[in-house]
């Protein structure tokens, strides 16, 4: 028996539009007879060919799994098939979609979104996930949609965060720097906070490890004891100018506001197509640092719904909402065990793969001094991660 929340759908269009003469874009809409709703609603999936199947599969799983809540239509965004392999990734799509609409690879996955949003313009709200994401919980679409409906909302999504790519990236920077420069003694706890970097940009200095190898436990929580000459904080201020200077490697991170700098995940949210006007008609051809942008960037989507005096909210699985102020509070992404998450994806499995420490770096990264006070159990180096909202 059909899904009595999905809709069907019947006829084919075919779109070709260009961006510029270099590429073409071809584009293919699967237009249905929809039935009348006060306003359309429309669940996009991301399916990325690149990303191979698993993650499809895991997706369509969690979808057919999860009561949505909801009447809503199901778009499927196809990103980077060959007209060969469309058939068979449209096979698992059989009694779930709707419409459907074929990009190129080039494209980054927010083109992508905006393909979808300029190309459907009688939907009226989107919500967009990406291909890792996974649902876990019922409800979920009815709770981003009734989130949504309250007054002054423009955004809501299944998680955020206050990250300022332009923090983050110095605090790497600085830890692999001080390395470099002989500044710092090994140190295993100090290795776990940033093993990940260190394996990948620290090589010498891992060689300093004793052969005496420490045996791994949680221990509690507290900073590894680092001390070095107070030069060094002037003389890797050089170093980071040279870094972010016009010619210089991290050049694009100028332009990403500090931290704090609130901003929705693109893995899941729900908007309304008339907010997302600003962005359309752009030729859909971003650079991966401008799709980073407009996640996070000072004229990006959070940034431009705030702007406008809206609201910008994350709903987590217990449909509670939560205002920026009260992100922290919302058990979703990488705040403790990410209890309360409605949709997980890549980065929320990978931070649970990571040891305790790994995860308080990436954790204080992402929300700062909102989880306490950072020397009490993970070294920041002197990088602000402070967080007064006025």
């Amino acid at each position: 028996m059909a899904d009595p929340r999905r809709f069907p759908a019947t006829g084919c269009i075919a779109h070709t539009f260009s961006n510029d003469s270099r590429n073409d874009c071809w584009c293919q809409l699967h237009i249905g007879d929809i039935r009348t709703m006060a306003h359309k609603v429309a669940v996009t999936y991301l399916n990325r060919s690149a990303e191979g199947v698993a993650p499809v599969e895991n997706f369509i799983r969690s979808y057919k799994k999860a009561d949505p809540g909801m009447d809503h239509e199901f778009i499927t965004i196809y990103k980077g098939f060959a007209p060969v392999e469309m058939e068979a990734s449209r096979r698992l799509f059989e009694n779930m979609e709707d419409r459907w609409v074929s990009v190129d690879d080039d494209m980054t996955d927010i083109d992508a979104y905006l393909i979808a949003a300029e190309k459907f313009s009688d939907i009226d709200v989107f919500c967009f996930l990406n291909t890792f994401s996974e649902i876990n919980c019922n409800q979920w679409l009815y709770f981003l949609h009734d989130a949504l409906a309250k007054d002054g909302i423009g955004i809501a999504g299944a998680s955020a965060s206050y990250e300022s790519l332009f923090n983050s990236y110095k605090l790497i920077s600085k830890a692999v720097w001080l390395c470099s420069q002989g500044a710092l003694k090994y140190n295993y706890r100090l290795y776990l906070h940033y093993k990940t970097i260190f394996d990948e940009h620290a090589a010498f200095w891992l060689q300093q490890k004793s052969a005496r190898r420490f045996i791994y436990s949680y221990l509690p929580n507290y900073a590894p004891r680092i001390k070095y000459h107070d030069k060094y904080n002037t003389l890797f201020e050089e170093y980071w100018k040279e870094l972010t200077a016009a010619n210089g490697v991290f050049s694009f991170i100028e332009g990403y506001p500090p931290f704090p700098n609130p901003s929705i995940r693109t893995n899941c949210f729900m908007v309304r197509r008339k907010h997302l006007a600003c962005f359309l008609n752009n030729n859909f051809r971003m650079t991966k640092n401008q799709s980073y942008l407009f996640e996070s960037g000072p004229e990006g989507l959070t940034s431009s719904i705030l702007n406008k005096g809206l609201r910008a909210v994350i709903v987590n699985s217990d449909g509670n909402v939560y205002d920026v102020e009260q992100w922290p509070q919302s058990e979703t992404f990488r705040l403790g065990k990410q209890e309360k998450l409605m949709v997980a994806d890549n980065q929320t499995k990978g931070f649970v793969g990571m040891n305790p420490l790994q995860r308080n770096v990436l954790a204080y990264m992402t929300w700062g001094s909102a989880l306490g006070d950072a020397p009490a159990y993970v070294s920041v180096f002197g990088i602000p991660f402070d967080v007064a909202w006025k």
